[in-house]
């Protein structure tokens, strides 16, 4: 048997790939008797419990540098080793749940984009809508903001048919276009749809037409900001309520 044929064999038995094997000899972490007539790797039991422990440290996250170290570490050195790749482990587990739970907020908001499209008419509401603050592209922390949580973005189209872009905001210390309720009001509650080129292209006109069929006095219409998407055009979605005027 040909030392190709005898590491294919090998890394069968251990469902690596034979690169690993040769990777790791190079590296010097495992050990094979070499065969005197041409040289071939040779494994032997020792062979055989190196590549155990590679597999199993390599299982633990420790990088193979550190495993070439191994056995010139004290009981201590492996353990501040262990506790390293721990934290590291660790911290990748709260990134991916981070992730995670991001995922889960986004898949939310586009079940309520199509929850409000199948409504088939508007809703008459009674909520408190919080404060909207300026927002600024050029602030690092409002666009730290917009990235990690857009569903903040708030979009205020002013009846004579201006429109405003902010974020909602608790701190009615900060520039504020519109402050939140003091109580709760009056809205009609519906789906808002915007050109993601060209706000002046929205159905904002269908909040209104529902309004008047109900005699109803109206301000702004207030949007948070859900998701995009292409509808025939890419088009932004926003939960929306006509303010109501009593």
């Amino acid at each position: 048997m040909n030392e190709q044929q005898t590491l294919k064999k090998l890394a069968d038995l251990f469902h690596v790939a034979p690169s690993a094997l040769r990777y790791w000899d190079n590296e010097g972490l495992i050990r094979f008797e070499r065969s005197t007539d041409n040289n071939y790797r040779m494994p032997t039991w020792k062979t055989m419990l190196d590549i155990c422990d590679v597999i199993l440290n390599r299982s633990l996250s420790i990088p193979v540098k550190s495993i070439r170290e191994l056995p010139k570490m004290n009981a201590n050195q492996q353990l501040k080793l262990l506790a390293d790749s721990e934290a590291k482990l660790l911290n990748q587990i709260k990134e991916i749940e981070e992730t995670l739970s991001a995922i889960q907020h986004k898949k939310a908001l586009l079940e309520n984009v199509k929850q409000l499209e199948a409504m088939k008419d508007f809703m008459l509401v009674e909520v408190k809508i919080p404060s909207i603050r300026s927002f600024s592209f050029e602030s690092k922390e409002d666009m730290e903001l917009f990235i990690y949580d857009p569903s903040r973005s708030a979009i205020l189209l002013l009846p004579q048919g201006a429109c405003l872009y902010g974020m909602f905001t608790d701190n009615e210390q900060d520039e504020l276009f519109r402050a939140g309720d003091k109580a709760l009001k009056r809205y009609l509650k519906g789906l808002l749809k915007l050109n993601s080129d060209d706000a002046s292209i929205n159905n904002a006109s269908a909040f209104y037409e529902a309004a008047a069929a109900r005699n109803l006095k109206i301000g702004m219409i207030i949007g948070k900001y859900m998701g995009t998407a292409f509808d025939q055009n890419r088009t932004d979605y926003y939960v929306a309520w006509l303010e109501i005027i009593d």
